[in-house]
């Protein structure tokens, strides 16, 4: 129920106490050295497909090259899924 007045609310947190801390946090991630080099396999992997036997995967390297014009990195955006899941670590699931 309300009063009818304006309820004046003061935040304790703003996104920009937000942010800062939590691109921090996500840099500290771990990431394995076995992880890092399966990430790598999966970019040569798309990017030369046919190598690999993936002939199939042509159209999902245009894919993956206009999603990286959004400038992160491919253990970044693993590292970002990782920390969305509550982890302090990768897992192969998250590339």
């Amino acid at each position: 129920m309300t009063t009818g007045e304006d309820i004046k609310i003061k935040p304790v947190i703003t996104p920009d106490d937000i942010v800062p801390r939590a691109k921090k946090i996500v840099k500290e991630i771990y990431v394995d050295e076995k992880i890092k080099n399966y990430i790598v396999d999966i970019v040569f992997a798309t990017r030369t497909p046919e190598e690999y036997n993936l002939k199939d995967l042509k159209t999902a390297y245009r894919l993956r090259r206009l999603a990286q014009g959004h400038y992160i990195s491919d253990d970044g955006a693993a590292k970002a899924y990782a920390f969305m899941q509550g982890r302090g670590y990768v897992t192969p699931e998250d590339q």
